[in-house]
């Protein structure tokens, strides 16, 4: 390319822009939405688990029990207990599975091990679970107390009940924990907003046109093909880009806002590390200008913008199943899944943001997602160097592969085929 063909690609970039830019489907979607959508979700969700946690709390759980009341203590603690509703006239399971009952005690008689109980919850209702967390802190007060007596009784002290004393401590700094919450969520929705920012720009920039028909006026300016195709192009991967720092901005001052759903400030410290950045704007710019280039692709053979958002939206979920897989617990970043892609982006994403940056892995990842890009840009330079393709004579996905046959082949099938 010529500098004139460098400065026409940045008159077709500067124009495609400003349109996008009034194109209330980029606004709303890539930029505007990203600011209001988190810290409205966020807020909602502690809103509505303060509300869930507060209404168990308050609700008793109703209990009834039958068999010889051996554990005299626990049942007559268990009458005193406010947070425990003994229902008379319900017993069995069936009372459980019914809603009658949230728990169900049966008590064996005792044996040379002491008293038994059997407990009947229905873990698929919350009261049901509340009920169980109760009446395990009751138990576990019970025995604490049986044991003592029966030590008392031969004579020991309470210390010989402590057998094995564990304390848990959590290691990890507060920023390392807001690191971790950062990797579970974040990845994920950078990859899928980097698919929503380069979608409807990658829509507008050909179908668009057909539709408003500026289309031809702009191939009919004499302005070369290459330089037509990459301003475009760049248009789209400028909105997806402003769309992945506009999600990473809103996202982590969200989070920062909202620690106490995860525990408090003093247990998370939520922050992007320093070393992350570049590696997170580097697979961020590989990734949305591979989806820049696919996405015109795919919507290149639409003749509405209704049309092409049907043909973008299946993309736009498949692309979903590898970002899932990515950052689905457990997942490891090995030279293996660093071939996959997408999958390889969420996990270098997760990976850069706990701070860690295996060298094989990391290098493949990059190196891959560059292969994949001149792939697309390759089977870009060929199927939008069509002139049926640009103007719209292909109908369907399916006629966009005769596309990459050479123009006499193509010729030869139909004579719209033409460069």
């Amino acid at each position: 390319m010529t500098l004139k063909d460098f400065s026409l690609t940045a008159a077709v970039f500067r124009t495609e822009t400003r349109s996008a830019l009034r194109d209330r489907h980029v606004v709303v979607y890539s930029l505007v939405l990203p600011i209001f959508l988190y810290p409205a979700m966020l807020l909602l969700f502690g809103q509505v688990m303060q509300y869930r946690t507060g209404a168990l709390e308050r609700q008793t759980a109703r209990i009834a029990w039958e068999g010889e009341e051996a554990s005299t203590r626990l049942f007559a603690e268990l009458r005193k207990d406010r947070r425990f509703e003994i229902v008379r006239g319900e017993t069995g399971e069936d009372a459980v599975a019914a809603g009658a009952l949230d728990a169900f005690l049966r008590v064996r008689p005792a044996g040379e091990t002491g008293s038994a109980i059997e407990a009947f919850f229905d873990l698929s209702s919350d009261r049901s679970l509340t009920a169980r967390e109760r009446l395990r802190e009751r138990w576990e007060e019970a025995r604490r107390d049986l044991l003592r007596e029966r030590a008392a009784a031969y004579g020991a002290t309470e210390a010989v009940l402590n057998v094995l004393a564990v304390r848990e401590e959590n290691i990890a700094s507060p920023e390392a924990m807001g690191r971790y919450v950062l990797s579970l969520l974040l990845p994920m929705i950078l990859v899928i907003m980097l698919s929503m920012g380069a979608m409807y720009p990658a829509i507008d920039v050909l179908v668009g046109e057909r539709e408003r028909r500026t289309l031809e006026s702009l191939l009919a300016s004499g302005a070369p093909r290459v330089s037509v195709v990459a301003g475009k192009f760049l248009s789209v991967l400028a909105a997806s880009l402003a769309a992945l720092l506009v999600n990473l901005a809103s996202m982590i001052l969200t989070l920062r806002h909202q620690a106490g759903l995860f525990g408090g400030e003093e247990e998370f410290s939520i922050g992007v590390p320093w070393s992350a950045i570049p590696v997170i704007l580097g697979g961020g710019a590989l990734l949305g200008a591979f989806f820049s280039a696919s996405m015109i692709l795919v919507a290149s053979p639409a003749r509405t913008f209704k049309e092409g958002q049907g043909y973008l939206t299946p993309f736009y979920i498949l692309s979903l199943l590898p970002a899932v897989a990515g950052a689905s617990p457990g997942v490891e970043f090995g030279p293996f899944t660093a071939l996959i892609p997408l999958t390889n982006a969420t996990l270098l994403f997760r990976s850069a943001l706990v701070g860690s940056f295996p060298p094989l892995p990391t290098a493949i990842t990059l190196l891959s997602l560059l292969v994949y890009l001149f792939a697309v840009l390759l089977a870009a330079e060929r199927i939008l160097g069509r002139e049926g393709v640009v103007q719209g004579r292909v109908r369907g996905i399916g006629q966009l592969r005769l596309a990459l046959r050479p123009a006499r082949a193509i010729s030869g099938r139909s004579g719209r085929w033409r460069r």
